[in-house]
């Protein structure tokens, strides 16, 4: 945490390599920005070093060691996540973008043009017909490992 207390970055020297790994550095305007102090009950407001903290050590682990995590997000991580409205409005109508997503496709123009492209391999059909291929298969005896021929 730096001196004036209003950023954190995490590191460590790479046992094999020796590297210095240096992770972002995180700020209170950063997180200012991020909405995460105008948030009610938020512990940026009574613990701002302890969260500056963690969210360094979080972000330099989802960047050089994302498999101690398993892929998770810590709790703050979670809280802090922005909802997506998945709806669009249109006047008075109001559409689910989940639906849309989900709805069968309809077949426009351009998706019939390249649905057609997609059936023209006979061509490559056709100029592969005149070349002689041989397939040889041979068999392995899992317990002795003889092999047979064809």
């Amino acid at each position: 945490i730096s001196d004036d207390k209003q950023s954190a970055y995490s590191y460590a020297i790479d046992a094999e390599t020796g590297e210095k790994l240096v992770g972002m550095t995180y700020t209170m305007e950063i997180a200012k920005k991020e909405g995460l102090l105008s948030k009610k009950g938020s512990k940026w407001l009574t613990m701002p070093e302890l969260m500056l903290r963690k969210r360094a050590q979080s972000s330099f682990i989802n960047e050089f060691f994302p498999e101690v995590k398993f892929g998770m997000q810590t709790v703050e991580e979670i809280e802090d996540t922005h909802i997506i409205e998945t709806s669009i409005s249109s006047g008075n109508e109001t559409t689910d973008l989940n639906e849309i997503i989900a709805s069968p496709k309809k077949t426009t123009k351009k998706r019939a043009t390249r649905e057609k492209k997609k059936e023209e391999p006979e061509k490559e059909k056709d100029l592969l017909a005149d070349i002689d291929v041989e397939v040889a298969h041979e068999y392995v005896d899992a317990e002795t490992g003889e092999v047979f021929d064809d």
